[in-house]
């Protein structure tokens, strides 16, 4: 059995090797240089890719690279132009506005293909150089020869209700003096609309999440709202960029985060704060997204941010009540100290063993490349690698040699396992449902109860993935003690491991989130979604 383990571990240092020299080149065109120009609101980064359908916002030159505002969309080819067009130029975040009115925010040129004028209807945006316009507040596109028979007054659009008005919210900058992001100061409700008929949305993006997809996003959503509504986590806190809610009581808002599981965790933990928690939905960004599964929003997105679609969506979706638990570790003294308790909260499932130690290796593994970004296509890659890795070396056999399980006061006896999962949702691994329907013991995210399921080995992993194999349902409770003794063992919870020391780890209710179902989804993500079963 020994040369199988190393063919195996020669592929994965093959495969390591390879990725850094295809992900360097990658990370780098993603690296934006940021320019802010306070005076006149843009915020310019660097174009990724090389079009040669772009012009100058200025001079009307071709580019083949230079910067966008990614507020408004301008587009400048070099340093001089961006300075002056800045001194000339407002972004949309200088309202324009008439007895409270706004007035449209029109840029020249550059519109996205297929644009369709608002009043004759025809195409528009196709030629040479700069022609026809977009309003960058309502995305309205018109022809040059019409653009004066559509008015000056701009309604934002057809989602207005999730947008803030540039003319209604005060902001100010948050963070350091290189990673920037502009938060909501005062806001106020728009003359004319209730507040039951308007709730702003937030994005809250981590950018690492699915490779330049986060980038992309965050991108995206800034050209869509008002920036201020699109938050980058790595730059400021949740608390930070929501500290609004708590001085505007008779505001309601949404909040979509865009990223994996681990982030939907950091957020939800962050909000606990919050004496008033808004309803989130999810855009998935990660590699599992088990919880974007179970609630409808999909297994992961790709592509261009759809936003009438989303905004539909957030329409119609119905807000749930989600149970989350609190994980205390209290380690062993070793060498005569004891190291520091560790206290985390669940909302997926937390587990021991197998799937954590390929978790595990995977993220070393991933860490390991410079300055590389989560990519799904590298992540999948890396667990079939180490999954793989696994079903030959048994990292984690006898598993139930090494732990005792208490649920609920009572000790469970443990068949022969490589791996102990307490799950909390329905989805498991990237889409599996690994609990059998039990009329004794139904599955609920919200009944204050948590499941407890074992496998066997990767391999057994690998079957349950295939829907050829189940899980060995262990118990159901309220209360869970898991004793580890011995030598070290890899645990995760909600996609992020570690190596556990001896210790004791205790589980209790700690509360209950509100998040959005998406109960408007497609045939494909019915079938996965846990509430259309």
């Amino acid at each position: 059995m020994i040369w199988p383990l190393i063919v195996i571990s020669l592929l994965l240092i093959a495969v390591t090797q390879l990725l850094r020299r295809i992900l360097r080149p990658r990370v780098v065109e993603y690296e934006t240089n940021d320019v802010e120009v306070s005076s006149s609101g843009h915020h310019f980064v660097s174009l990724t890719e090389s079009d040669h359908g772009r012009y100058c916002s200025l001079c009307e030159n071709g580019m083949q690279s230079g910067m966008q505002c990614d507020f408004c969309g301008v587009m400048v080819d070099t340093r001089l132009c961006l300075h002056s067009l800045s001194s000339t130029v407002p972004c949309k975040m200088v309202a324009r506005t008439t007895d409270n009115d706004i007035m449209h925010h029109w840029v020249r040129g550059n519109l996205p293909s297929g644009s369709v004028c608002i009043s004759c209807e025809e195409m528009c945006g196709d030629g040479v150089g700069l022609v026809d316009y977009r309003c960058a507040l309502c995305q309205a596109t018109v022809h040059a020869d019409c653009k004066y028979s559509v008015g000056e007054r701009c309604n934002l659009g057809a989602n207005r209700d999730f947008i803030i008005p540039p003319n209604y919210v005060t902001i100010r900058q948050a963070g350091t003096r290189r990673k920037k992001q502009l938060v909501v100061e005062s806001m106020t409700l728009p003359s004319g609309i209730t507040a039951s008929s308007w709730r702003p949305l937030f994005v809250l993006v981590n950018p690492r999440s699915g490779g330049a997809e986060g980038f992309a996003t965050l991108q995206a959503f800034r050209r869509y709202l008002h920036p201020v509504q699109v938050i980058n986590i790595d730059y400021v806190s949740v608390n930070t960029a929501l500290r609004w809610i708590e001085t505007n009581p008779q505001i309601n808002c949404y909040v979509l985060v865009a990223g994996g599981d681990g982030t939907i965790s950091l957020v939800l933990d962050a909000m606990r704060s919050l004496q008033r928690q808004p309803p989130v939905a999810i855009l998935p960004l990660g590699t599992g997204n088990d919880l974007s599964r179970v609630l409808g929003w999909g297994s992961g997105h790709s592509g261009s941010i759809e936003f009438s679609k989303i905004c539909s969506e957030l329409r119609n979706s119905t807000v749930i009540r989600l149970d989350r638990w609190s994980v205390d570790i209290v380690h062993r003294r070793r060498l005569g100290v004891r190291p520091k308790n560790k206290h985390i909260s669940m909302v997926n499932y937390i587990s021991v063993g197998v799937d954590a130690c390929v978790t595990y290796g995977m993220q070393s593994t991933r860490s390991s490349i410079p300055r590389a970004f989560s990519s799904r296509l590298l992540n999948k890659l890396l667990f079939f690698t180490y999954g793989t890795k696994d079903v030959l070396e048994h990292a984690c056999a006898d598993l139930e040699k090494k732990v005792e399980l208490i649920v609920d006061g009572t000790i469970i006896e443990l068949p022969p396992l490589e791996g102990i999962t307490i799950l909390n949702i329905p989805c498991w691994g990237a889409g599996v449902r690994p609990w059998p329907d039990l009329p004794d013991m139904p599955q609920s995210t919200d009944d204050k109860k948590f499941e407890v399921f074992g496998v066997r080995s990767s391999f057994h992993i690998a079957q349950m993935q295939m829907g050829v194999s189940q899980s060995i349902p262990l118990a159901q409770g309220r209360s869970l003690k898991l004793r580890i003794f011995g030598s070290a063992l890899p645990m995760q919870c909600d996609g992020e491991a570690w190596m556990q020391h001896p210790g004791t780890l205790n589980i209790l209710h700690l509360d209950q989130a509100s998040l959005l179902w998406n109960d408007h989804t497609t045939a494909k993500e019915k079938s996965n979604s846990f509430f259309y079963l």
